[in-house]
């Protein structure tokens, strides 16, 4: 609801140049961003749209705190796909799902930047917030992506605290901080004002920590005590620098006759839940709302994996999905390959 806080917006392409810079009111851009077709550009051009209040009409204090610039002008990427869609599908009854699923695509855009490179742990690898820095360049190459980590973050901050209530808090934070500098201690103060929720916790493991949680996770129905029992592993490197993380899972069960929704509390390195279900599960799917950034590995059949595949669901869970039976054909292929060669050989 803030309004463009300039009197003009302008961008100018500069050849030679990468990337984008927001300029208060005057973007600068690759020339690339003038020349590609329609809509290739939009994450640039969005991105450094959204500057103008994240970076500019609010300023971090220091490189240390970069992500409340980029981790929110990353967010807006995604926001920005959520909002064309609706548009594009306006006079479709399902303009809302498909808006939503733009959202997903592009959040798990930014979770695979994290879970492909970030296996940092305390204390060789700073965090994402941290003092540690040889330059203000080195603030952009931590395995801890300010642009990528920080726009999960919020989207996992906005997912656990609701809709309405993030928004508040969002509106509270420029109303507060606008034409000011700002630190992470700050927005999270902003929030908890507004929710009534201790987030030290939330920030101090997603922001001050270094790396991501690696979770395994395993099922298994007994049909005779009627009873599903789901297990969380927390795989990371666990030790005194690196406590296990204090995680609330959430799990949609499926069965023929409908679905539940269980919740696994984790914060040691294995954690088991136990429930009644009359029936064995036809689908168990791990967090599909993407609350949690984690490399995750579920174990469970390939019937469950196609359900979850093919059935509705969110596109965080479709993609889940899609990986692993790619993961598995791969294997497959690799080791159909690997036997082919040994009998060429031999």
């Amino acid at each position: 609801d803030e309004p463009f806080p300039w009197d003009k917006y302008a961008q100018a392409c500069i050849r030679g140049f990468n990337g984008g810079m927001e300029n208060t009111s005057a973007t600068f851009l690759t020339s690339r961003a003038g020349t590609r077709k329609r809509g290739d550009q939009d994450d640039l051009l969005s991105h450094e749209l959204a500057h103008q209040w994240t970076g500019d009409l609010i300023t971090c204090n220091s490189w240390e705190h970069i992500w409340l610039n980029e981790g929110w002008a990353s967010s807006a990427e995604a926001l920005w796909d959520e909002e064309l869609a609706l548009q594009e599908n306006a006079d479709k009854p399902n303009a809302k799902a498909l808006a939503r699923e733009a959202y997903e695509k592009a959040i798990i855009g930014q979770v695979r930047r994290q879970r492909r490179g970030n296996r940092a742990s305390a204390p060789t690898s700073p965090a994402m917030v941290s003092n540690r820095y040889s330059n203000p360049d080195a603030v952009f190459s931590k395995a801890d992506d300010a642009y990528a980590k920080g726009a999960v973050i919020l989207h996992m901050l906005r997912e656990q605290l609701g809709h309405d209530v993030f928004d508040r808090g969002v509106r509270l934070y420029f109303d507060r901080f606008k034409f000011k500098i700002a630190e992470t201690a700050d927005f999270r103060r902003i929030m908890e004002e507004v929710s009534g929720v201790s987030l030290e916790k939330f920030f101090t493991q997603w922001c001050y920590r270094p790396g991501i949680p690696r979770l395994s996770i395993d099922q298994t129905y007994d049909a005779a005590a009627k009873t599903l029992t789901v297990t969380l592993s927390q795989i990371q490197k666990i030790d005194g620098h690196n406590p296990a993380y204090d995680l609330v899972v959430p799990i949609r069960v499926i069965t023929d006759r409908g679905e539940t929704w269980v919740t696994i509390h984790s914060d040691r390195s294995e954690q088991a839940v136990t429930i009644p279900l009359a029936s064995a599960p036809t689908d168990v799917q791990v967090d599909p709302n993407l609350t949690v950034l984690a490399s995750v590995t579920v174990h469970k059949p390939t019937a469950m994996w196609m359900n979850q595949l093919l059935r509705p669901s969110t596109a965080f869970a479709r993609v889940q999905a899609m990986e692993h039976v790619q993961d598995v054909a791969t294997a497959r292929l690799t080791t159909l390959a690997v036997g082919m060669l040994d009998q060429h050989t031999t």
